[in-house]
């Protein structure tokens, strides 16, 4: 499980983009948005330093909060 911080992640129109972007690079896994607490879950992605780079390459500001490994 992954726990990310997306700093300019304000509108819902950035979190169906944090939700495309996590999508492209881990399709099979499980999304959860906190668009008020500016605040993504990343469930069952197999590779998450790519989910990581993916977001940071299209302009979101991401920083891991907490990594486990499932």
């Amino acid at each position: 499980m992954l726990h990310l911080e997306i700093a300019n992640m304000s509108c819902g129109g950035c979190a169906h983009g944090v939700t495309n972007t996590i999508r492209a690079v881990a399709p099979q896994a499980a999304v959860e948005i906190q668009l008020a607490e500016r605040k993504v879950t990343v469930r069952g992605a197999p590779d998450e330093a790519k989910v990581v780079e993916a977001l940071k390459s299209t302009g979101f500001e991401t920083s891991v909060s907490e990594a486990l490994a499932e």
